[in-house]
């Protein structure tokens, strides 16, 4: 296990298990600073997708660190606990996201702070970006989609919300046909001085709700569900 992220072949391991494939943009070259990566949340495989596409250090609520297999493995990869309360706590957990992106590791952030069906992208909570804000980090802004290879509805398989349980979601993967999870990178923004975490939250909210709103209305028009992101430069992660 990478002690800077989710060890990309593991994750690569587990989905391949699952029959999901991974469309993702290239990474971009890492700098001094690391770049704070952002997406909208549907469910546990959006952690794996995203690390088997590069090495990242992923921020989540403090419980999953109790959790049996998925615990271990995240304070193994050096996972960072939020917590939404109290403010203490969650000032501490900013600190640690900061550090981490100053010695120029990647992290990665839901900043919508839970899961959601995939109807609409939530509100972005500034919180998460108050440590990008902090270095003046690159903020990239991705959106994640899946498609199953017969053509149907992918909420039930790909959505994680309530009370669900990990393992019939995962069984549920293993008999379905195959997924293609798509990772779009659709803006890439620097903060400057007099930006406020408020505006940066806003900024990316906006261009992740408005690429969904894209290619919901190109998958319901029944097109291809592949679309060109504006930042290009598809490839296919090996899993």
């Amino acid at each position: 296990m990478s002690p800077t992220g989710v060890d990309r072949s593991l994750a690569a391991r587990a989905l391949r298990a699952l029959h999901v494939s991974v469309i993702a943009p290239r990474v971009p070259t890492r700098g001094a600073i690391g770049h704070l990566v952002v997406a909208n949340h549907l469910g546990f495989l959006d952690v794996l997708v995203l690390a088997a596409w590069r090495s990242l250090r992923f921020v989540t609520k403090p419980e999953v660190l109790d959790w049996p297999v998925l615990g271990p493995l995240g304070h193994r990869a050096g996972a960072i606990a939020i917590p939404r309360r109290p403010v203490r706590a969650l000032r501490t957990a900013v600190d640690e996201m900061t550090a981490a992106l100053a010695m120029g590791h990647d992290v990665c952030v839901f900043p919508e702070a839970t899961t959601t069906v995939g109807t609409d992208v939530s509100t972005f909570h500034a919180a998460c970006f108050e440590a990008a804000q902090r270095l003046g980090a690159t903020i990239e802004c991705c959106h994640l989609r899946f498609d199953v290879a017969d053509g149907r509805d992918p909420t039930a398989l790909t959505t994680w919300v309530g009370r669900e349980w990990l393992l019939p979601k995962a069984m549920a993967l293993v008999v379905a046909p195959p997924i293609t999870a798509t990772i779009c990178r659709v803006a890439s923004v620097v903060p400057t001085p007099s930006t406020s975490r408020r505006a940066l939250a806003q900024q990316a909210h906006r261009a992740v709700a408005e690429w969904h709103a894209t290619v919901s209305a190109t998958a319901r028009r029944k097109t291809p569900a592949r679309v060109q992101a504006p930042s290009g430069g598809f490839g296919t992660v090996k899993t």
